[in-house]
């Protein structure tokens, strides 16, 4: 399915066509993709400020066996040219991670969870498409760093978020 996505979003780079349309105010979309620490399933709506902007909550859950990640973030487009977009946002992250999924796998040790409760700021480039009431994009790549942690079982887990190909699709109103 990330495969499908991923193609049409592709061939709809190629096409000229106007980051919303005049009368769209809200976009409603359901993303996948690599985000944060793991590949969740996150709801998003955005208000639509102007052409050039928008501003709106993302929300998102995964479980994979023991490792799970909740995330709540605040975010913000600014569109620069047609579809391309830079987005900083502030999120909430509650993680339970595998340190070391790598040598489990390769050696059958034993797994070593961290759990972290914080916040933190990231960035992202990506394009969004809106076609008639149909909003279709990607987060391309993003980086962020936790600045605020709460509470972490483990002083060694990395304070640093990656986004690659978040994949998203919806309507707009």
């Amino acid at each position: 399915m990330k495969k499908i996505a991923l193609i049409i979003v592709l061939a709809l780079s190629s096409i000229n066509l106007f980051a919303a349309t005049d009368d769209s105010v809200l976009d409603v979309t359901l993303q996948v993709g690599l985000d944060y620490r793991m590949s969740p399933t996150q709801l998003a709506v955005m208000y639509w400020l102007n052409p050039s902007n928008q501003l709106g909550l993302k929300a998102g859950v995964d479980r994979e066996g023991e490792e799970r990640q909740t995330s709540i973030a605040l975010q913000s487009k600014h569109f620069l040219k047609n579809s391309f977009y830079i987005s900083p946002e502030i999120f909430y992250l509650n993680t339970r991670e595998n340190e070391n999924w790598l040598t489990d796998q390769v050696f059958n040790l034993k797994s070593k969870f961290t759990e972290y409760v914080s916040m933190g700021a990231g960035v992202r480039i990506g394009n969004q498409w809106v076609i008639k009431h149909f909003t279709i994009g990607v987060d391309w790549i993003g980086a962020g760093r936790r600045f605020g942690t709460f509470r972490k079982d483990n002083q060694n887990a990395t304070e640093t978020t990656y986004t690659l190909l978040n994949i998203y699709a919806g309507l707009s109103f």
